[in-house]
């Protein structure tokens, strides 16, 4: 066999040996925003500020460490602030989506391919409006490490939903890419699709199917160690982060946290084919 002169995309070859299936669509990391200097220096300056009153309750206002301090504060941690940030828009990330799964180049080059078969999706509600919620995500597999990406990551989240297997020490934060309404949904289409129907078929042998700290049974939907049977739910929903659901009349908010639920839309869609009721 000859081999080829050029060499093949990592991406690709990594696709390829994972199985992934046709490439859909591929996501760069957006441009920023106006206000993105200022968001990004509003957390250092309050750490500045921090730093400073420190600095005088200790009486080295006036000394040369004081001074070394106060310069540091003012001077490094900004301009380093700035300059991580600016990292994500010249680090040629990307976000490969393909039919049975995602690729993503990540940082300094590395390249993680996430099957859907093997990969759990975990969601958190980070911004709600009148319109919409905007979520961020992680990826969770057994051979890859986490990936958490979207806007305003909740980190804690993604490592407290990430099991031991799933090396959450070695967490991979990746760049906001552009068109998270696209990307976003894609993620949540490819694992709801691949993951349902195997879902729906332990449940039909009569096996309990776990969701991290939620679960499914063959009678009902089980939070809060309490089982609320499907013919009793007529609605679910997500206030404040938390896993609401409405049964007889009356809405029951839950301690669930939705960060910390794995493929939470797949356990959606089983609510909604036994009970009918949508995640809204």
């Amino acid at each position: 066999m000859v081999e080829s002169a050029f060499p093949q995309d990592p991406v690709d070859e990594a696709a390829r040996q994972a199985a992934t299936g046709e490439r859909r669509a591929v996501f760069r990391p957006g441009q920023a925003s106006p206000w993105y200097p200022v968001v990004v220096l509003v957390p250092v300056l309050l750490l500045d500020a921090f730093i400073l009153y420190m600095v005088y309750l200790m009486g080295m206002l006036g000394s040369v460490v004081g001074a070394v301090i106060v310069c540091a504060a003012f001077v490094v941690l900004p301009v380093a602030g700035m300059w991580i940030a600016s990292k994500d828009a010249r680090s040629g990330q990307e976000l490969h989506i393909f039919g049975q799964g995602a690729v993503l180049r990540g940082p300094k080059g590395r390249v993680l391919p996430y099957r859907w078969a093997d990969t759990r999706l975990l969601v958190s509600a980070v911004r709600r409006t009148e319109a919409a919620t905007t979520y961020s995500y992680a990826l969770l597999n057994l051979t890859q490490p986490p990936v958490a990406m979207g806007r305003n990551v909740v980190l804690l989240s993604v490592l407290g939903g990430a099991t031991e297997a799933e090396n959450p020490g070695d967490l991979v934060r990746a760049p906001l890419f552009a068109q998270m309404d696209v990307w976003g949904p894609m993620l949540e289409e490819g694992i709801t699709r691949t993951h349902l129907p195997a879902v729906l078929a332990e449940l039909a042998a009569g096996r309990r199917v776990e969701f991290g700290p939620a679960a499914v049974t063959a009678d009902g939907l089980v939070v809060d160690g309490a089982e609320t049977r499907w013919n009793e739910i007529t609605a679910l929903s997500v206030e404040n982060g938390h896993l609401t659901v409405k049964r007889s009349g009356r809405f029951f908010r839950s301690s669930l946290r939705i960060a910390y639920v794995p493929n939470l839309l797949v356990l959606a869609a089983v609510v909604r084919h036994y009970s009918g009721a949508a995640l809204v």
